[in-house]
């Protein structure tokens, strides 16, 4: 069993927990309806080997953290308003290593407006694991799902893809005034945070809206650490963009009719790129390379093997 399995076995046994879950599991968010307000929750883990290095600064860590529960909001249309956090520390560590923890996680939710207003703190034998729950509320124009998007509706994301594991992964900034932006346009249909690559996060998408896609290889915008990776290893520098994984951008539809209102008036210093469209579902995902031939989605992305 891997990842994917076992959040759809969960799914389907934690759906319906009650009339005040607007939306359960399965998206970058819980949506909870608190007597007529609406409260978005997510939670992420970091754990030692997996997300970062035991000689990765603390701090660095520490942004990492919260950063991707403010993606997962930035992600779903919602600002940030509080968190918890609970961190499992090596028995024997060194003091200073949990403490620049801390700073890099205040320092992060000091910049995004979040509140860290408690958690718990462990301690063992094994890895360290740092888990954060981001708390916070729809924007205007939000909350954006992953399950709006339609046939014919332009596929873009924000930023450039591939590379992260050059450093980018854990010092990234979460795209909330983006996340903004679009959420004010009323032109954005379904939204995500890309954080285990473009061909599984928009399977994932795809998947939750019933569309197929059509993305044009050419127009991936490929970071340059992505080309750096590919040029060192003898490697595709726009698979890496594909498949890496933890980006932290946004993937979003878009209507038709206001794309081009939306991409005319984009002043953010992030990019927003245009990379291909919906189609009807049972086209499924179509990756089309710069001769217009149409070849199969890649696999790929990152997904946590359990067995």
């Amino acid at each position: 069993m891997d990842e994917l399995e076992l959040v759809d076995w969960l799914c389907e046994r934690l759906a319906g927990a009650g009339p005040d879950v607007v939306q359960g599991p399965g998206d970058d968010c819980a949506l909870l309806d608190m007597q007529g307000v609406t409260l978005a929750a997510t939670t992420d883990a970091l754990l030692e080997g997996v997300h970062f290095r035991a000689e990765d600064p603390a701090q660095d860590v520490g942004w990492k953290a919260v950063a991707c529960g403010l993606s997962d909001l930035a992600g779903m249309g919602c600002a940030p308003r509080w968190g918890l956090c609970a961190v499992g520390l090596r028995r024997g560590g060194d003091g200073d290593w949990a403490r620049g923890l801390a700073e890099g996680m205040a320092a992060c939710a000091r910049k995004h407006g979040l509140a860290l207003v408690g958690g718990d703190v462990t301690a063992g034998d094994g890895p360290a694991s740092v888990t954060v729950t981001a708390l916070g509320r729809p924007l205007p124009g939000g909350p954006v799902r992953r399950s709006g998007a339609q046939p014919g509706e332009v596929v873009a994301v924000t930023g450039a893809l591939g590379g992260s594991s050059a450093g980018r992964h854990l010092s990234f900034a979460p795209r909330l005034a983006e996340s903004e932006r679009l959420c004010a346009s009323e032109a954005v249909t379904a939204m995500m945070d890309l954080s285990d690559g473009l061909a599984l996060d928009l399977k994932r998408l795809t998947r939750a809206s019933q569309v197929g896609a059509r993305v044009e290889a050419g127009r991936v915008p490929v970071h340059p650490d992505a080309e750096a990776l590919a040029a060192r290893e003898g490697t595709d520098a726009r698979m890496h963009a594909l498949t890496d994984g933890e980006d932290f951008e946004l993937l979003l539809t878009v209507r038709a009719q206001a794309w081009d209102a939306l991409a005319s008036r984009w002043s953010l210093s992030t990019p927003l790129v245009r990379i291909g469209r919906c189609t009807e579902a049972d086209r499924g995902l179509v990756l089309v390379d710069e001769t217009g031939q149409a070849g199969d989605w890649p696999g790929g992305g990152y997904v946590h093997a359990l067995d």
